[in-house]
């Protein structure tokens, strides 16, 4: 998700700036829209929402969510059992006629369910997991701390001007967080929060908000080492106070400058895993290969590829702010979420309805089931950015695309198109008109407005 989150201190104390890391713009968060970042995970488009409301301190506009969680151009789909979680703990009870007369055994009785059906074991379970993966993160980071060194993989991670002491002091302080949230009370800021919803279907695991972290319900649903990769990517948000810029599994993240590296969650969990458990390359970005034909120079691909990376996680970014603010609308008016996500996500793509000529939805309820129609539109789009695409070579025309049935996109690409002119807005535009004639303005200009991120367009984060 995974934020996603360069925000204020929850105690009205902006974390200091980690060295070597260059706070992305826009960083600065409105206190109106703190439910907002709460529950969405995406500090890209949380970042972007900030922006188009105009909030004091934001430029353009994100979050881990966005994302962050976050996520990712990378999603985690697997689904670890959940059993024990949203049910009530029952225990024989005495006969009729004896509670008639005297007052139920303790032991007995039902366990007191909160507003969302959980009880008090269930909670208590959700904490000891949430306990766990807090552990793992430390002893992940902890062991990582004293294999950091000059040497090829560490520059292969975080860029060839990274140096290990920038690299370790960064670390260091997102061990201090970790440790943060292992020793504060569940009530504390600083402690792990539950956002476990029951029934709630969402792809963000957790999401982080100035030093707050917070686990969603889908933190619940996945195995114990992605909790754990998840909360030091999370922890990496919260003490260094960076957005997302390219995601692990995503085709950005080999080609980051070291600027954008030591600002980038995921290529702190890639190092940790690598020097810990040997991962250096599974999970790298590696497994996305375009498939270029003859004509195009290297310079040419090299930007397609850039390009690609950032469509895909500007589309990824839309598309989990659209599926959040469906489930706020399921969940009600008086909920954090439809307040904090629903209503303005409305507000922005009326305003996009407006400027393209089109209808505006007047009626809330209808307005919040075409957003996950508009979360349709995009989801095929994200499914086949996220693998390889065929490049084909043309001698005129324009860029067009097509989708085969495999989801699998053939990109045609005029031989002589400039560099400057293969940028991710001119690709995602064309990919659109491509899959959707009739309304791709539209929904190229939802895409913009609720995926655009500092960390994922600022190309000095990239080689």
């Amino acid at each position: 998700m995974r934020s996603h989150q360069q925000a204020q201190h929850p105690h009205g104390k902006e974390p200091e700036r980690a060295p070597g890391v260059n706070r992305a713009p826009g960083t600065g968060v409105g206190a109106g829209l703190l439910a907002l970042q709460s529950v969405a995970g995406n500090a890209a488009v949380v970042q972007m929402l900030r922006h188009r409301t105009g909030h004091a301190g934001a430029e353009e506009r994100h979050q881990h969510s966005a994302g962050c969680g976050h996520t990712s151009g990378e999603e985690v789909q697997r689904s670890a059992g959940n059993e024990g979680l949203g049910g009530a703990v029952v225990q024989r009870t005495a006969d009729k006629r004896e509670r008639s007369s005297s007052p139920e055994p303790e032991g007995a009785r039902k366990e007191a369910k909160d507003s969302e059906g959980a009880t008090a074991q269930d909670r208590r379970m959700r904490r000891a997991a949430i306990q766990k993966a807090v552990d793992g993160g430390r002893a992940l980071v902890s062991a990582a701390l004293p294999k950091i060194t000059d040497d090829g993989f560490l520059k292969s991670v975080f860029g060839p001007d990274a140096e290990a002491g920038q690299v370790k002091e960064n670390f260091q302080r997102v061990l201090a967080r970790l440790d943060e949230a292992n020793t504060a009370d569940e009530n504390d800021p600083l402690a792990v929060k539950d956002l476990y919803v029951a029934g709630e279907k969402t792809s963000i695991i957790a999401h982080a908000v100035g030093q707050t972290i917070t686990a969603t319900t889908h933190f619940h649903e996945v195995d114990e080492t992605t909790r754990r990769n998840t909360l030091v990517h999370e922890a990496v948000h919260a003490s260094l106070g960076t957005p997302d810029v390219a995601y692990k599994a995503s085709r950005l993240i080999d080609g980051l400058s070291t600027k954008g590296a030591l600002q980038n969650p995921d290529s702190y969990v890639w190092y940790a895993l690598g020097v810990v458990e040997g991962q250096t390359t599974a999970g790298a970005g590696h497994q996305i290969q375009d498939r270029f034909g003859e004509g195009l120079t290297q310079e040419q691909q090299g930007a397609i590829r850039q390009s690609l990376g950032i469509a895909l996680q500007v589309v990824s970014d839309a598309h989990r702010l659209l599926e959040q603010a469906e489930q706020g609308g399921k969940e009600g008016q008086d909920s954090a979420r439809y307040k904090g996500i629903t209503v303005p996500t409305l507000g922005y793509v009326n305003a996009v309805r407006r400027n393209v000529g089109m209808k505006e939805e007047a009626d809330a309820r209808e307005g919040i089931k075409k957003l996950g129609k508009i979360a349709g539109f995009i989801s095929p789009v994200m499914g086949s950015l996220a693998g390889p695409a065929t490049i084909d070579v043309t001698g005129e025309g324009g860029i067009t695309w097509k989708r085969d049935g495999a989801g699998v996109f053939t990109v045609t690409v005029p031989k002589n198109t400039p560099v400057g002119e293969l940028n991710h807005a001119s690709l995602l535009a064309s990919c659109m008109v491509s899959m959707y004639p009739k309304n791709h303005e539209f929904l190229t200009e939802v895409i913009r407005k609720l995926g655009l991120s500092k960390g994922f367009t600022d190309l000095t984060n990239f080689q």
